[in-house]
């Protein structure tokens, strides 16, 4: 339907609901895999803090810079 509303109507063939496959039963499967593949992604993270120190502070430095830019701009406000 996207591609309908975003070419020419001579373009390409029209493409309804009907010609869509069911993909029901294959979203189940996707979400039970993720849920899976998340659940081991946290327990690998919580049996090796270490892994985490990098990216946290990474993440600390970059508040500070956000921290340090709203100072600025509300000093150049007054």
């Amino acid at each position: 339907m996207l591609l309908n509303a975003l070419t020419q109507l001579d373009a390409v063939p029209r493409v309804t609901e009907a010609d869509l496959r069911d993909v029901s039963d294959a979203k189940e499967e996707v979400l039970r895999r993720w849920d899976a593949r998340l659940t081991a992604i946290f327990e690998e993270y919580q049996t090796r803090p270490q892994r985490l120190r990098p990216l946290r502070a990474a993440m600390e430095g970059r508040k500070l810079l956000l921290d340090g830019d709203v100072l600025i701009s509300l000093q150049l406000k007054q």
